[in-house]
Formats: C-alpha cells, sequence, structure tokens
C-alpha cells in the first residue's frame, strides 16, 4: 500500500468520525428524523404543589400526563381546570375527591389535551401533588 493510499483511507476514516461525532452532538431532542418517518420524543414538566390555592401551571394548549397524589389527606378535592384560570373554564374540569377510607398514594394517568391552559385548585384539605404536563 502507497503512502498516498494510506493518507486517503486515513482522511476517510477521520472525515466519518467527524461527521459521526457532530450529528451525535447537533442531534434534536424533540423531533429526529427516520428516514421517510419521524420519532416525536416529548418532553415533560412535572410541578409540585401541596397548598391550598389556585395555581395556573401552563397558558397555553399542551397534554395533561399524570396527576400523582404522593400525600393524600382524606377529604382533599383537586380541581384540573382546561382553562388558565378557573373563572373561564371552556370546559367542565376534572375534580378528584381523596376518600377517608384510601390514603396511599397514587397516579393517574390521563394523557389528555387541554386546549387554554393547565390550573389545578385545592380546597382547605391540601394533599400533596405532583402534576406532570408536556407543553406543545
Amino acid at each position: 500500500m502507497t503512502k498516498l493510499e494510506k493518507f486517503f483511507i486515513g482522511f476517510i476514516l477521520l472525515f466519518a468520525v467527524a461527521v459521526i461525532g457532530l450529528s451525535y452532538a447537533t442531534r434534536p431532542t424533540h423531533n429526529t428524523s427516520l428516514g421517510s418517518g419521524s420519532l416525536y420524543i416529548p418532553v415533560y414538566v412535572t410541578t409540585s404543589t401541596s397548598v391550598s390555592a389556585t395555581t395556573t401551571l401552563y397558558a397555553f394548549p399542551g397534554v395533561l400526563h399524570t396527576i400523582s397524589i404522593t400525600k393524600p389527606v382524606s377529604g382533599s378535592v383537586i380541581t384540573i381546570y382546561d382553562s388558565a384560570t378557573t373563572t373561564l373554564p371552556t370546559v367542565a374540569p376534572l375534580v378528584i375527591t381523596i376518600p377517608a377510607a384510601n390514603l396511599a398514594p397514587f397516579t393517574l394517568n390521563i394523557d389528555g389535551i387541554f386546549a387554554n391552559g393547565l390550573t389545578v385548585q385545592q380546597g382547605t384539605a391540601t394533599s400533596t401533588i405532583n402534576v406532570t404536563y408536556q407543553q406543545n
């Protein structure tokens, strides 16, 4: 093998390593092209609350993924609104009432679309909850 052939082989290998490394470093995190199709990797946000208040988590459309009641309190009422406020809901809210008999932590898988925002409201008896959602 001549020096010129060795040079070209080395150059091709170096070029291949550089292209693979560059494509790995600049890969997208959401939409990834797979030839004719694409792969969508959702990014979720988790917010934790345990206060007797109304909290607007997100004021735009998205997907409500899960609601985890990590420290349930007997008689607590959790209301989830498809709205940025509780005064202008466009659809009926999701209401979760914690019974006295079940005080074990649990998770509800919702995977439902909200169109106007995501607001959580708790009454005076407050459970610790984690709300996981996807921002669109």
